[in-house]
């Protein structure tokens, strides 16, 4: 009903009113017109895919959403919380992404909590601590902004972390390591951007790659691959089981394989599955020299 919502705009070289987007697309006007007063793009607004999804959060994160959003920005959760809300399993991994704002303005608004720890000199990480609903227990929540990693060395360590608050979330999500870890879900009104297809990987039960190129920078993918399979029971896609199969392991250090292996262990309800995927990637024999490849192995 409201006026302004029958202007026409020019989104992705089409013309069409605000209304028949907002109709299309099961978006109302207000929370439109609200997005595009606090900068968001029209283009992103048009092709990327979203489902909203209600999820109860503490008070303390939807006032974090909220502030940011007063400044203009977007506060998203990203990687394994989105992951588990859609699986519907508990977590309070809280990990936060602000798009929109640089960092003096996210300081300005962290400014009000008593207590942040910045990690960091390159790329930095705010460990706010927060509150529960009833004030009792806290917990913390990790906040940054988006980045991108450029592989400088051979080293799993290897990498220059380069910080963009107004990095495309297409290239936010880049970077992740598999599809079911790259969705972000707005704080602000539920909606989940999914340009990766995790969504549908969840529901197919497979373990894909986001980004070929990106991926085997980054040795320690292979592992992770193998664990999210353990843990979840799914399947690692073909395309993803070739590139770990060309992924030289030799530089992982000691402490990082031994945290993946025990997530693949003691996460997982069937670890054969994980020790199946650690076969078929190669990664048993490049690693444990055929510790878990003998077919009397009890799993």
């Amino acid at each position: 009903n409201n006026k302004r919502s029958n202007r026409y705009i020019n989104i992705a070289g089409n013309v069409k009113t605000a209304t028949e987007w907002c109709r299309k697309n099961g978006v109302s006007p207000h929370n439109f017109w609200l997005r595009l007063k606090h900068g968001w793009s029209e283009i992103d607004a048009v092709t990327t895919p979203v489902k909203r999804r209600k999820m109860k959060l503490p008070k303390s994160i939807t006032n974090l959403a909220e502030n940011v959003l007063l400044k203009g920005g977007k506060a998203y959760l990203v990687g394994g919380i989105v992951r588990d809300f859609i699986l519907n399993i508990p977590t309070n991994d809280f990990d936060i992404e602000i798009h929109g704002l640089d960092v003096d303005c996210i300081e300005d608004i962290l400014s009000i909590y008593s207590k942040v720890d910045r990690v960091g000199i390159s790329f930095k990480v705010w460990k706010v601590h927060l509150s529960d609903d009833k004030g009792i227990n806290s917990f913390v929540a990790d906040i940054s902004i988006p980045r991108i990693e450029k592989k400088t060395g051979k080293s799993h360590k290897d990498f220059e972390i380069v910080g963009n608050p107004y990095l495309s979330t297409v290239e936010a999500c880049r970077r992740r390591d598999i599809t079911i870890n790259s969705m972000l879900l707005n704080i602000s009104n539920g909606e989940i951007i999914d340009h990766f297809n995790g969504q549908e990987d969840i529901k197919t039960r497979i373990i894909k790659h986001v980004d070929k190129e990106t991926f085997v920078d980054d040795a320690l993918r292979c592992l992770r691959a193998c664990q999210f399979a353990a843990r979840f029971n799914f399947t690692i896609a073909d395309e993803t089981v070739k590139l770990c199969q060309g992924i030289d392991l030799a530089d992982l250090p000691a402490e990082r394989i031994k945290e993946e292996i025990f997530k693949l262990l003691l996460k997982s309800d069937k670890p054969s599955v994980g020790i199946k995927a650690l076969n078929l990637t190669g990664v048993s024999a490049k690693l444990f020299n055929s510790l878990f490849t003998d077919d009397k192995v009890y799993y």
